[in-house]
């Protein structure tokens, strides 16, 4: 999901309509569940959540998850560019 959010978001800056973009992608190796469910266009409060829990989980397990961290970011970002609740705000 993250990647999709960026792929597209770089798409619309360099003059690609995302829509089209990402009907290509669906049919191509680079298609995945949410790309084909439209997952951008629901609320993805378990996205955030999620992230939550399992950074939460590697502090106590002593473990470093770096890009589950970046994944994180990107999820509040896209949620804040909707106007959607943050989790614990």
């Amino acid at each position: 999901m993250s990647a999709n959010y960026e792929g597209l978001k770089l798409a619309s800056a360099l003059g690609v309509e995302p829509e089209a973009l990402r009907r290509v992608l669906v049919q191509s190796s680079a298609s995945n569940w949410s790309l084909q469910t439209r997952a951008d266009e629901k609320p993805v409060p378990w996205a955030e959540k999620d992230m939550t829990i399992v950074l939460k989980e590697a502090d106590l397990a002593h473990v470093s998850l770096p890009l589950c961290g970046v994944v994180k970011e990107v999820i509040k970002g896209f949620k804040i560019e909707r106007g959607l609740p943050l989790l614990g705000i």
